[in-house]
């Protein structure tokens, strides 16, 4: 991780605040979330979900996103073939 962080990246005009003390890395994932205007960010680091909302980012573990997909889902599923 520390490698790729270290590499020149295309957007790196992105600035990264300082959000989490005890876990500065975490603070490269907001800067990732932010940067993809990401509605959710699913993960299990204590850190990020202790914030629970970051700039319209909603904090989810898992369990929680896997609930809430098929209601975002209304796409239609064609009927099986057989």
């Amino acid at each position: 991780m520390k490698e790729f962080l270290q590499r020149p990246h295309p957007n790196s005009d992105t600035t990264v605040e300082a959000v989490i003390a005890a876990d500065p890395d975490d603070d490269q994932v907001l800067a990732c979330a932010v940067a993809a205007k990401a509605r959710w960010l699913v993960s299990g680091d204590a850190h990020l979900l202790a914030l629970k909302h970051y700039k319209r980012i909603a904090f989810l573990t898992p369990t929680v996103a896997a609930r809430r997909l098929p209601r975002m889902r209304r796409v239609r599923r064609p009927p099986a073939t057989a």
